[in-house]
């Protein structure tokens, strides 16, 4: 019971107690920025209405920036949700109680993330990688869908018949946004390290299908471009959606590790 606290304690101190004023400043600039651009990217996907969209790419952004700068980013998290939602058609209160919820889901994944004393940010082990699947796409989600699509609702910006619908595809697109986004953000160096020669080759075909495969399904001379189910079973989603963690996966777990002349594998799986 005491360790557990002094974990929650300091989880909720600052993890750089000499970090000066600007570069803080700049941590939250550089979250807001690509917070608000990966919200008007989801925004950009045909959704159904009221601002549920079908994939938030933010979530990731929100959830990567918890873990890596900790819980003095959230502001910035919940100021760039309200303004994404308060320069569209939505109420003013439904805009703060949904950068309220989607702060409180990064916060929440990254606190519970943390407990976990031997979790590795850079994903280099199964468990790991499970742990951001299972925490932060799962479970995390399920409150920034609960809050938002309760406060659309009270603001009458949706029916309650409708409730349950919108909170599927509200919950299913921050789940995509997590398994796309934060794993590339957290292991991104260590990705560039590994994409070398035939495989940096390899990642641009993979990144050129699903974006072809994605501009055929969703193009404006397909049928199922405002169906929203098309991200579950399409392969842009069945491979695009997972392909972040995959490629993680691959990258850490089957291929073998490049180690200095002289020195040998001893444990080439790590779980």
């Amino acid at each position: 019971m005491a360790s557990s606290r002094v974990v929650f304690l300091d989880w909720w101190r600052p993890q750089d107690q000499s970090r000066s004023g600007y570069r803080y400043v700049l941590q939250l600039a550089i979250v807001l920025v690509l917070y608000v651009g990966a919200g008007k990217l989801g925004l950009a996907v045909p959704f159904t209405s009221s601002n549920v969209s079908p994939i938030w790419p933010a979530a990731g952004v929100a959830v990567a920036a918890v873990l890596i700068w900790g819980i003095e980013i959230a502001p910035a998290i919940a100021f760039a949700a309200f303004l994404i939602n308060v320069l569209s058609p939505v109420p003013t209160f439904a805009s703060i109680a949904i950068g309220l919820g989607n702060a409180s889901s990064a916060v929440l994944a990254g606190y519970f993330l943390r407990r976990f004393s031997d979790f590795e940010m850079s994903l280099p082990r199964l468990k790991d990688v499970l742990r951001l699947v299972t925490v932060a796409a799962v479970l995390a989600t399920a409150i920034a869908a609960s809050v938002g699509v309760t406060a659309l609702t009270l603001t009458h910006t949706k029916a309650w018949a409708g409730y349950g619908s919108a909170w599927r595809i509200w919950w299913l697109g921050d789940a995509m946004g997590v398994l796309v986004v934060a794993p590339l953000l957290l292991t991104g160096q260590d990705l560039l390290r590994v994409c070398r020669g035939w495989r940096a080759l390899e990642a641009c075909l993979l990144s050129a299908a699903i974006l072809g495969t994605s501009a055929a399904i969703f193009s404006p001379w397909t049928t199922v471009r405002d169906d929203v189910l098309a991200f579950v079973v399409s392969r842009s989603s069945s491979g695009g959606h997972f392909d972040s963690v995959l490629l993680v996966l691959r990258s850490r777990v089957f291929c073998p590790r490049v180690l200095p002349f002289g020195e040998h594998h001893t444990d080439s799986v790590r779980l």
